[in-house]
């Protein structure tokens, strides 16, 4: 479903609402730096993403992906309901891992912070909203640290957000 990864990564890269804008506000302990803004991919716009792997040219990155889709047994398959998984990830390039993690879970908390807002503000109902599909849920999201090395980029963490939609189309 394009149009719930595509929603998440356009809201993301929003100026006023996305990650770049929450990294400024989120807390962090006295003599760490505030985290260089993200570049969001997604793997419906992206081809390294959409095969599992980070952009060679750019970091720090997140990257937006859908884990799984599954209609929702409470309703009728033809009302169009369906739950998903986006996985967010944050990964950066020839960086200290503990850099790497210091400034990958303040941004991953700023990802939390700007779902927190597209899911509670209801003037957003729009940017909920593309191809007949809405964006009708966002759960809590799950946090989910790790530490991988593949060549020079090392991915810090995921966030796993558990979305309801439905698609209004025929």
């Amino acid at each position: 479903m394009n149009e719930l990864v595509r929603l998440v990564a356009d809201w993301l890269e929003d100026g006023t609402n996305g990650v770049n804008a929450q990294l400024a506000l989120v807390p962090r302990d006295g003599g760490d730096p505030q985290p260089a803004n993200v570049v969001i991919v997604d793997e419906t716009r992206d081809n390294r993403p959409a095969r599992g792997r980070v952009p060679e040219d750019t970091t720090p990155i997140v990257t937006v992906v859908m884990q799984g889709v599954t209609h929702l047994t409470e309703t009728v398959t033809d009302d169009g309901f369906l739950a998903a998984e986006i996985v967010v990830q944050y990964a950066a390039k020839n960086v200290d891992a503990w850099k790497a993690k210091r400034d990958g879970n303040t941004t991953l908390r700023a990802v939390a912070w700007s779902l927190r807002k597209l899911r509670r503000t209801e003037g957003n109902a729009a940017a909920r909203l593309r191809n007949s599909v809405a964006l009708i849920g966002i759960d809590p999201v799950r946090f989910d640290p790790w530490f991988e090395r593949v060549d020079d980029t090392l991915v810090v963490g995921t966030l796993t957000v558990p979305v309801t939609a439905r698609d209004y189309g025929i």
